[in-house]
């Protein structure tokens, strides 16, 4: 079930920047993620605090393949762990848009660090990566980051 308390829709020039206070889990994702595919005016998703999981995450990040107009995402608090860090990461090699994405408290470790330096290889649009607080990549995988990131991603 998806339990919605607050949503809001701010639609200016027919670019629509959601924030979305929801409780919702894997079946919430699902919906969601079907509509971010096709979705060619969503700029900005706020996730924050919501109970994705891994299997949330990796419907989330199959849907962030596919999208073209997403340029931000928060998807922090969500108990994403290793397997969903990673599916984040892969889908960086693939989407072209996204230039900020900020996944804090998620329990990544050092293997989600190091998928995500691999994934910045291809990716020339991220910006802003904020996924150090709250997470334990370690310091060779954070070495790593800034080695692929040749100064072009704020990691923070």
């Amino acid at each position: 079930y998806i339990y919605i308390y607050i949503y809001i829709i701010l639609s200016i020039h027919n670019k629509i920047f959601l924030c979305v206070f929801v409780r919702f889990s894997v079946n919430g994702a699902k919906t969601l993620s079907k509509a971010l595919t096709t979705s060619e005016n969503l700029l900005s998703l706020n996730l924050n605090k919501n109970k994705l999981g891994s299997d949330g995450a990796e419907l989330i990040s199959e849907a962030l393949r596919a999208n073209t107009s997403l340029k931000e995402l928060r998807i922090s608090h969500n108990g994403l762990h290793s397997k969903g860090g990673v599916a984040l990461a892969g889908s960086l090699t693939v989407n072209s848009h996204l230039a900020i994405l900020e996944s804090t408290h998620n329990g990544f470790d050092s293997f989600v660090g190091f998928a995500f330096a691999e994934a910045l290889e291809d990716n020339t649009t991220l910006e802003s990566l904020r996924f150090l607080t709250g997470n334990q990549i370690g310091e060779e995988a954070l070495e790593a980051l800034k080695q692929e990131s040749f100064g072009r991603v704020v990691v923070a």
